[in-house]
């Protein structure tokens, strides 16, 4: 093959290549935008950062309140576990050997 082909190939690829890349370029900015359009259209505006961290803090406060519940009922829990345990043990401690 001599130079003149191999330059004929070489530009009749970058011809192929560079209107693909560009197409590909301006398919992915209008993809991205219809996306924002249709997320914004079912989902609604986004909320601002003072509504999520209001949010946020409404959420944790309220995870908050049930690991204190689920604290108090273990150590309920474990003070009716312990005094019967006890109640179980004195018999045989209390018993003559």
């Amino acid at each position: 093959m001599t130079t003149r082909h191999q330059l004929f190939l070489s530009l009749l690829i970058i011809a192929g290549l560079v209107p693909s890349t560009v197409a590909f370029a301006v398919a992915w900015v209008r993809t991205n935008r219809r996306l924002r359009d249709l997320e914004r259209r079912f989902f609604g505006p986004a909320p601002s950062h003072d509504e999520r961290a209001d949010r946020l803090e409404q959420v944790v406060d309220g995870l908050s309140a049930q690991m204190d519940q689920i604290v108090s009922g273990q150590e309920f829990l474990n003070r009716v576990l312990t005094e019967r345990m006890d109640k179980l043990a004195r018999p045989r401690l209390e018993q003559p050997d």
